[in-house]
């Protein structure tokens, strides 16, 4: 879907043209202008679906079709159609979008904006987004930018590659393109409700399906990777979608934290088990100690922000261990003492036949 798309359920014909809304009020499309993000409330919640297409496209391309926003107290303004793509927006480092004001009653904009906006389907159970994204976030779509050059570059090679050359050419273009995926998971969830209620989710499938884009890098970096499955069938109580972008990112976060390590014979081990009612997920790896990981959750702020791939792992890290919270796990951290490398632990409620939401995650927490 693309940003000149009507993003919201029944959006098309409520802002075609000057024409009336869903029960009455006018979208004067001819009045359009731009407005600050920071003047604009969202509204209420979205259902989250298709957002990463939308955020894709309007990174591209800009915001090309206009929210329809009203006027609230004290200069801001609400939106009444377009909540994906104000949170779209948002995610990719827009300042201002173009907005056109809703002429009508109350009941005219609450009608229009039932008729547009997404609601989550019946017995979905969505969280708020798990935060509004931390500092670091335009520094982040830089090094995106970035990555999206060095795809194009290796995509449109006109030199001809033979043999070996085609061969690393092509491993690199799957190391940017995941990289490139897992950077896009990172904003999102930031951004994105949680589906706090799912499952069961089979881990081991889940885990062997996130690994798979990341053998390239491995190959590339002679990363010895041993994937351990102690409980094959073992299945969390988590919504499959949000956990395997947080597993992505998790993986790439320590990934690319093991780039800035010298050790010879570099390798991650991960090992899924069962212990006292949770799924833990272990990568375990020998060549860094993974304490910048939390750098950003820590708090910096300015100069003490990491750049470059640093922070790219720092920011994919504390979104992937927030978004594990909402769905009623923890990630921790390990460190080896007097030894390099370190671990990180993701662990997440055992899917357990009528148990509600809240009682695995009281599970989680106090295990």
């Amino acid at each position: 879907m693309t940003a000149s798309g009507a993003d919201d359920a029944g959006g098309g014909s409520a802002v075609a043209g000057d024409s009336p809304g869903a029960a009455g009020g006018r979208v004067p499309l001819e009045k359009t202008r731009f407005i600050a993000l920071g003047r604009i409330d969202s509204g209420g919640p979205h259902d989250g679906v298709g957002l990463r297409a939308l955020f894709e496209s309007i990174l591209q391309w800009g915001v090309l079709q206009p929210l329809i926003v009203r006027p609230t107290a004290r200069g801001r303004f609400e939106v009444i159609a377009g909540r994906k793509r104000f949170a779209a927006a948002r995610s990719a480092g827009f300042t201002e979008v173009p907005c056109v004001e809703f002429e009508g009653t109350d009941a005219d904009a609450a009608a229009l904006s039932a008729a547009t906006n997404s609601a989550p389907s019946a017995g979905r159970q969505l969280a708020p987004p798990v935060s509004t994204a931390p500092e670091g976030t335009a520094a982040v779509l830089r090094e995106l930018h970035a990555v999206r050059q060095a795809i194009a570059r290796l995509a449109l090679e006109e030199t001809p590659l033979e043999g070996l050359r085609r061969r690393v050419g092509r491993e690199l273009l799957a190391v940017e393109l995941q990289r490139a995926s897992w950077i896009l998971d990172a904003l999102l969830l930031f951004q994105s409700p949680v589906e706090s209620a799912g499952g069961p989710t089979q881990v081991g499938p889940l885990l062997r399906a996130s690994l798979e884009p990341f053998q390239p890098e491995c190959r590339l970096g002679g990363i010895d990777v041993r994937v351990m499955l102690e409980a094959g069938e073992l299945a969390c109580a988590a919504a499959e979608a949000p956990l395997r972008s947080a597993l992505n990112c998790i993986v790439g976060a320590v990934l690319t934290s093991m780039h800035g390590g010298t050790h010879a014979d570099p390798a991650l081990v991960i090992h899924v088990r069962e212990g006292k009612g949770l799924a833990v997920v272990s990568l375990s790896q020998n060549v860094v100690s993974l304490q910048g990981l939390v750098r950003l959750r820590a708090g910096a702020r300015g100069g003490d922000v990491p750049v470059g791939e640093p922070l790219l792992a720092s920011f994919a890290f504390e979104a992937a261990r927030r978004t594990v919270e909402a769905l009623g796990g923890r990630v921790e951290l390990r460190m080896d003492a007097g030894h390099a490398g370190g671990a990180v632990d993701v662990k997440l409620p055992v899917a357990a036949p009528g148990a509600s939401h809240a009682e695995r995650t009281h599970s989680a927490a106090g295990a």
